[in-house]
């Protein structure tokens, strides 16, 4: 699969994801205003981020995997050691857009939020 447009990738299983868990995450990358494109891979969820990133002309990719995590990874990160990992069950959606965000504050070069600051609210 080639990608030439920058933006970043977000995997689902072949299986698909929570509408509802996918929806906060691409809500956090839009508010960045980073493009980004949904794609279909196979794997573990650690697969499935590392692949997203490899394919992502940004170099950042997002995955929600059907065990209840979903994983930011950067290309040159080892897949064993991501960016971030978030068991998103019981999760408040904040959390998990602040993920989408965080993924595109990777690719833009500025700080994350991080849960609890005054931004994240």
């Amino acid at each position: 699969m080639e990608i030439v447009h920058p933006l970043v990738v977000v995997a689902v299983s072949p299986q698909g994801a929570d509408p509802a868990l996918l929806r906060e995450i691409l809500w956090g990358l839009e508010e960045e205003s980073v493009p980004f494109r949904v794609v279909e891979l196979p794997g573990s969820c650690e697969q499935m981020a590392q692949e997203a990133s490899l394919i992502s002309p940004l170099g950042a990719g997002v995955a929600i995997g059907e065990d209840g995590w979903v994983i930011v990874q950067h290309r040159r990160l080892p897949r064993s050691k991501p960016l971030f990992r978030l068991l998103i069950r019981g999760c408040p959606p904040r959390l998990v857009r602040e993920l989408g965000a965080n993924a595109a504050r990777l690719v833009k070069g500025i700080p994350f939020k991080l849960a609890g600051s005054e931004e994240s609210r």
